[in-house]
């Protein structure tokens, strides 16, 4: 019996420990969001709310809006574009993202 309470103990803490990396990710796709895409994109202009679309659309919206030079230069790196659509698709994503984040 001691040895399962210690290896709840030790999953706990792991899954403690752990859980911090995805909030930050998320919270790095609201960041990048509120500092690139919140001056068009918020709730009384051009609201998202009704929008469900996979992560792919998201990038297609995105890449539209860099081929239509609608985005303030410096244009972000690849790297905040891809965590912005990683927090887009979690969301503003369609409510089973499960086959997307497959995709990935």
């Amino acid at each position: 019996m001691r040895c399962v309470k210690i290896l709840l103990l030790a999953g706990s803490i792991a899954l403690a420990l752990g859980m911090p990396h995805f909030s930050f990710a998320a919270d790095d796709g609201a960041k990048i969001f509120e500092a690139e895409c919140s001056v068009c994109h918020n709730p009384k202009k051009k609201p998202l709310d009704k929008l469900k679309m996979s992560r792919a659309k998201w990038k297609e919206a995105i890449d539209e809006m860099i081929e239509k030079d609608k985005l303030d230069d410096p244009l972000p790196s690849k790297e905040r574009i891809s965590q912005l659509l990683d927090w887009l698709a979690a969301t503003y994503g369609p409510a089973d993202n499960t086959t997307e984040a497959a995709k990935k």
